[in-house]
C-alpha cells in the first residue's frame, strides 16, 4: 500500500506492506464547522478569565505585543489573527500593536515565510523576528538563580499576548502558551539553563507533573506577565 504524507507544501510517499500494517489512528473530535466563529466564541468567553475586549477597556494599553510561533509550527493564523484583531478593537484600542516571532533559538522567519503564514497582515503590521543573542533586558530571577532574559519589546509592552497551538512536546510536555515566552522570547543563557534539565526523568511528551523544563517556563510566563493566550 503507498500512503501519504503532508510534507511542507507537497507530500511525501511511502510504500507498505499490507501485512506490516496494523491500522489506521485518526481524529475522533469533529472539525469546527465555521473556525473563525469558534475562534470568536473563545476570545469573548476565555477559560477563567474576561474577554480579551473587556481586558482591552479596563488596562487601556498604548503598546501591545503579540507573541505568534516560528513557521515550523502548523498554525491557521489568518483566521486565529483576524478574530483576535476584531476584539482589540472592539476593545477601544488604539495601542500600537506590534508582532514578535517566538523564535525561541531557532533560526528567524524569512521575508516570504511570514508573508505566506500572515498574508496580508505582514504588511499592515510590524513583523519582528526574536533574536535570542540582542535586544534582550533582564526581568528578574527564576527560583533555581536562572536569570530571566526577554525581548526588551516585550519586557516594555503594556500588553502581551500569545497566539500559539497545543500539540505534545518532548521536552516541556505541551507545546504553546507560556512556551512562547520561554524559550520563545528568552535569551540564550535563559533557553540553555531550562533544556539543560532535559535529562530529568520527569521529561517527557505529555508530562507536565513535576515536569522542571515546564515548572520553568510557567514561572518564566508569570515573572513577565501574560494577559491573554489564544
Amino acid at each position: 500500500m503507498e500512503i501519504k504524507f503532508p510534507y511542507g507544501q507537497s507530500t511525501l510517499s511511502i510504500a507498505i506492506e499490507d501485512r506490516n500494517i496494523a491500522g489506521f489512528v485518526t481524529p475522533e473530535l469533529p472539525l469546527a464547522v465555521d473556525s473563525l466563529q469558534e475562534i470568536r466564541r473563545a476570545l469573548k468567553n476565555p477559560i477563567a478569565n474576561p474577554g480579551l475586549k473587556e481586558i482591552v477597556k479596563e488596562k487601556h494599553p498604548r503598546s501591545i505585543v503579540i507573541l505568534v510561533t516560528d513557521i515550523s509550527r502548523p498554525i491557521p493564523y489568518q483566521e486565529i489573527l483576524e478574530g483576535l484583531l476584531e476584539e482589540l478593537q472592539a476593545g477601544g484600542g488604539d495601542a500600537q500593536i506590534k508582532f514578535i516571532i517566538a523564535t525561541g533559538a531557532h533560526r528567524p522567519n524569512t521575508e516570504l515565510e511570514t508573508a505566506e503564514v500572515f498574508g496580508k497582515m505582514a504588511q499592515q503590521y510590524t513583523f519582528l523576528n526574536h533574536d535570542c543573542d540582542s535586544n534582550l533586558v533582564a526581568m528578574g530571577t527564576l527560583k533555581d538563580g536562572t536569570k530571566l532574559l526577554i525581548n526588551k519589546d516585550v519586557s516594555e509592552a503594556d500588553m502581551v499576548i500569545i497566539t500559539s497551538c497545543i500539540m505534545p512536546h518532548n521536552l516541556a510536555g505541551f507545546s504553546g502558551g507560556p512556551k512562547l515566552i520561554l524559550p520563545g522570547v528568552a535569551g540564550r543563557k535563559t533557553i540553555e539553563a531550562n533544556h539543560s534539565m532535559m535529562t530529568s526523568q520527569q521529561v517527557g511528551p505529555g508530562n507536565i507533573r513535576n515536569n522542571p523544563i515546564s515548572e520553568q517556563i510557567v514561572e518564566a510566563a508569570s515573572l513577565v506577565g501574560v494577559d491573554f493566550s489564544l
